[in-house]
């Protein structure tokens, strides 16, 4: 029973991208600067969170023009997540947009695409100080990876640099963000086996992975925005990536710990 559920939640899934793509693709195209474009990412996101049972609760309140957040990063299914909490572009890195399909949504929903080398990481700040410009508020998992979720590793502090260059506005926000995550298919996260159906590292699949995650009832998280930071005030980019990630990391510790998972608050 619950493969064919997870058949009708990926076949649905699918047929929702083959309606809104195309819908997405006229809008970029005759009126890129409108607000449309970064609405129908909203809508096409909450509409998959409702498909694949994913919950969350919104702690804060995230930018709505230009700036950048930045975060832990525990799957794909962030993505999803955050998408539908507010309007935003993300930076990934290069080789996504080549993926099939995934690629082409990364696509449509502008992200900026860098290569997160040292040699290159000039160009992807270049990048994506041009979206700032324009107005966009970019997502930036500065982990470079994705984890358990248990703790938030360190940032890398490359494109940081992106916020503190003198030929742009220095007042620019950054808003750390934590995603937490508390249930997965019913239960608490309190164990490997039960988090990893939701995480998304290592050397996981990406295809057996959603498979499994569709055969669950879906998961609740904690999405918590933290109050932005001023770019100016930070002397380089290694000081606002260490403030960054003190602030995500603040986001865990009444939910998670090494020792183990507290999951006080009721779970979602």
């Amino acid at each position: 029973m619950r493969s064919v559920i997870a058949a009708l939640k990926l076949s649905t899934f699918l047929l929702w991208c083959a309606l809104t793509m195309p819908i997405q693709v006229v809008f970029l195209w005759l009126a890129p600067h409108s607000r449309v474009p970064q609405i129908i990412p909203v809508l096409y996101h909450r509409f998959l969170c409702a498909v694949f049972g994913l919950r969350y609760e919104v702690v804060g309140t995230p930018l709505n023009h230009g700036g950048l957040m930045t975060g832990n990063h525990l799957s794909y299914l962030d993505i999803i997540i955050l998408s539908a909490a507010t309007p935003v572009s993300f930076v990934a890195k290069l080789e996504v947009a080549s993926w099939p399909l995934f690629g082409w949504l990364a696509k449509l929903q502008r992200t900026v695409f860098v290569e997160r080398r040292s040699v290159r990481a000039r160009d992807g700040a270049q990048a994506i100080q041009q979206r700032m410009k324009d107005g966009y508020p970019l997502a930036l998992f500065a982990e470079g990876t994705s984890t358990d979720g248990i703790d938030v590793l360190p940032f890398k502090s490359s494109l940081f640099a992106s916020v503190l260059n003198q030929d742009i506005n220095q007042d620019i926000p950054v808003q750390p963000f934590t995603i937490a995550l508390l249930t997965v298919g019913g239960r608490a996260a309190d164990t490997p086996a039960i988090r990893n159906l939701y995480c998304w590292h290592g050397n996981m699949e990406l295809l057996p992975h959603l498979w499994a995650f569709a055969k669950t009832s879906g998961a609740g998280v904690r999405l918590t925005f933290h109050p932005p930071h001023k770019a100016q005030d930070f002397a380089d980019r290694k000081a606002l990536s260490a403030a960054c990630h003190a602030d995500c990391l603040s986001g865990l510790p009444a939910l998670l710990s090494k020792t183990g998972v507290d999951l006080a608050d009721k779970p979602l």
